[in-house]
């Protein structure tokens, strides 16, 4: 449904809820029964926010803004541990450890990973039994 805003000369501002295709230009005040003017204003604002773990995931996905997050973080525990500010981070060494992640970035998918490792897993168990 609908809502609009509506003024009262005394109350102010009141919302109404009307039918879907019905858009009255007047509406009595809930509080006095005076008749409100329709207001025309801005529609709501909706920030979305992401969450930690898509930013993780888009992390992973570029392996620019993942060696640069990496070493931000290395930086700033080394900050935290020392007691001083972090060190700014230079593009080389970005670059560098951009190639280094592409370097030995596993070939296969997610999903094959994941099986593989379960695999392996199995096995070890399996290898040690009882």
């Amino acid at each position: 449904m609908p809502l609009y805003e509506f003024r009262c000369s005394i109350h102010g501002v009141f919302d109404v809820f009307t039918r879907m295709g019905g858009s009255p230009d007047e509406s009595p005040c809930p509080s006095c029964g005076e008749r409100g003017t329709r207001v025309f204003s801005a529609p709501a604002l909706v920030h979305v926010q992401r969450s930690w773990n898509e930013k993780a995931n888009d992390y992973q996905r570029d392996p620019y803004t993942q060696a640069r997050a990496q070493l931000t973080n290395v930086a700033r525990e080394e900050a935290e541990r020392s007691g001083g500010s972090p060190s700014p981070i230079s593009e080389e060494s970005v670059q560098v450890a951009a190639k280094a992640l592409v370097d030995e970035r596993p070939k296969k998918g997610i999903v094959q990973r994941t099986i593989d490792a379960r695999r392996a897993t199995s096995r070890k168990a399996r290898a040690s039994g009882p």
